[in-house]
């Protein structure tokens, strides 16, 4: 598994197409056979951005969180009506550390969210019936990526600007620390956690 190349490309990403294009490479790495040309950068992604720029803002407005979990779930895309991404909250995390314990003690959840392009990306990509385990990391690649990007960018232009850590990853799967707000801005981290 490539998750340090992953995670470098969505931390490292000056423009969103092109980080895309890196994490098409690292996909198609475990299954030539693929037709990854039919795969194309989602054209709703500034939509995506913004969508989930409100849906932040909306989820914490009322709540001091100072931990957010963002964990991501294919299972309940229901043809694009549903949902692929859930928001957990807790005021007790220390957004000092690089520390995740308190994913799993999530004092409070807020309504969940769907990103369009990760839906329709994932539709695509399940097309090319990949086996394990170009399969799995086809979802590193590009479901966790993509949506690394979107919530990434998403935080960068939301309205949050309280000392809060920020993690996504896989529903009960692997997470990553994905961004550290302040009063200063937005910190890309994007890594492992500690």
């Amino acid at each position: 598994m490539t998750i340090s190349k992953i995670l470098t490309a969505i931390r490292k990403a000056t423009n969103a197409s092109e980080a895309f294009d890196k994490l098409v490479a690292i996909a198609s790495s475990q299954a030539k056979y693929a037709d990854w040309e039919k795969l194309h950068f989602p054209k709703s992604f500034d939509k995506d951005v913004r969508d989930a720029a409100k849906w932040i803002e909306k989820s914490l407005a009322d709540y001091s969180a100072t931990g957010v979990y963002l964990g991501l779930d294919t299972l309940n895309q229901r043809r694009g009506w549903g949902t692929n991404v859930e928001i957990g909250m807790n005021s007790h995390a220390d957004p000092s550390k690089q520390s995740i314990d308190w994913v799993f003690h999530c004092e409070r959840y807020g309504k969940k969210h769907l990103i369009r392009g990760l839906y329709e990306l994932h539709r695509s990509y399940q097309k090319f019936d990949l086996e394990y385990p170009a399969s799995l990391e086809a979802d590193y690649a590009l479901f966790l990526g993509y949506s690394g990007l979107v919530l990434a960018a998403a935080l960068e232009r939301a309205r949050f600007r309280r000392d809060c850590m920020f993690v996504w990853g896989f529903h009960d799967g692997d997470l990553f620390l994905l961004c550290r707000t302040s009063k200063s801005g937005v910190q890309r981290l994007v890594q492992q956690p500690a």
